[in-house]
C-alpha cells in the first residue's frame, strides 16, 4: 500500500516542529519470518515433507503458505469478525435476546386483540385484508422471531465466529495441509509452530496435542455439517 507507506514514513509536524521520521511497522509475515523459534518450528515440519513437496522450490512456497496459516490461527483476520448486525440498527449482542422479546411482544398483541374494544374481528369489518393482517400478526411475529434466531445461529457458525477456545477455522486446514505434504499428521511439530507464532504475535493462546486432536474432530464435523447444508440448499 504505497499511500500507507508514504504516510507512515513522512515527517510529522507538531507544535515543536517536525518530528523524526516514523518507520512503517513490520507485517505479521515479516515478524514470523524473522523469529528464530518460529523458523525452527517451520523447518522441523519442512524436513518431514515427502516428494515432490520436499524439492527446494516447493519448500519455499509451502513455507510461506504455512507461515500465513499459522499466523491466521493465532490472530484471526478481520474477515472472521464481520459486522454481523450491519444494517439492523442493533448491536450483535442485543440481537441475542431479540427473538424472546419479540415472542413476548407477540403474546401482548394477541392478548390486546382479544380485548372487547380492540378485537380486529369485531371492529375491522369493512376491510377484510386489514382484518386478516391484524388477526395473523402474532403468528407472523413469532415466525419472524424464529427466523432471526435461526439466521443468527447460521451466521455465528458460517462466519467462523462460532468456534470455541483455540479451535480457529484455520487450524483444520493447516493440519490437513501438513498431512498432505508430510504423509501424516505432525501434531507435535504443529504445536511447537503455533506456540511460537502465538509468542511472536503477542497471543496468550497455547496449544497441546489434545487441543489439536479436539480441533481436528471439530473441523471435520463442521465440514460434514456444511456439506449437508449445501446439499439441502441444492434440493430447494
Amino acid at each position: 500500500m504505497p499511500c500507507y507507506d508514504a504516510y507512515m514514513t513522512a515527517p510529522k509536524r507538531t507544535r515543536a516542529g517536525i518530528t523524526n521520521v516514523r518507520n512503517p511497522p513490520s507485517s505479521p509475515i515479516e515478524r514470523l519470518s524473522n523469529d528464530p523459534r518460529f523458523q525452527a518450528g517451520l523447518q522441523a515440519i519442512l524436513e518431514k515433507f515427502k516428494a515432490p513437496y520436499d524439492e527446494e522450490e516447493n519448500r519455499q512456497v509451502l513455507a510461506l503458505v504455512l507461515t500465513v496459516q499459522a499466523g491466521l490461527v493465532v490472530v484471526p483476520p478481520r474477515r472472521y469478525q464481520p459486522d454481523r448486525s450491519k444494517g439492523t440498527g442493533k448491536a450483535w449482542e442485543a440481537l441475542g435476546d431479540f427473538p424472546a422479546r419479540f415472542r413476548a411482544l407477540a403474546d401482548e398483541v394477541e392478548r390486546l386483540s382479544q380485548g372487547l374494544w380492540f378485537n380486529p374481528q369485531s371492529w375491522v369489518m369493512n376491510d377484510r385484508a386489514k382484518e386478516a393482517d391484524f388477526v395473523g400478526l402474532p403468528t407472523v411475529m413469532r415466525s419472524f422471531a424464529s427466523h432471526v434466531e435461526e439466521r443468527a445461529k447460521q451466521v455465528r457458525q458460517y462466519s467462523g465466529l462460532s468456534y470455541k477456545g483455540k479451535c480457529s477455522p484455520e487450524i483444520g486446514p493447516l493440519m490437513e495441509r501438513v498431512k498432505q505434504y508430510a504423509g501424516q499428521y505432525r501434531d507435535q511439530e504443529v504445536c511447537e509452530l503455533l506456540n511460537a507464532a502465538a509468542n511472536v504475535m503477542g497471543s496468550k493462546t497455547q496449544f497441546d496435542l489434545q487441543t489439536l486432536m479436539d480441533c481436528r474432530q471439530r473441523s471435520k464435523r463442521r465440514q460434514r455439517h456444511m456439506l449437508q447444508r449445501t446439499k439441502q440448499y441444492g434440493r430447494q
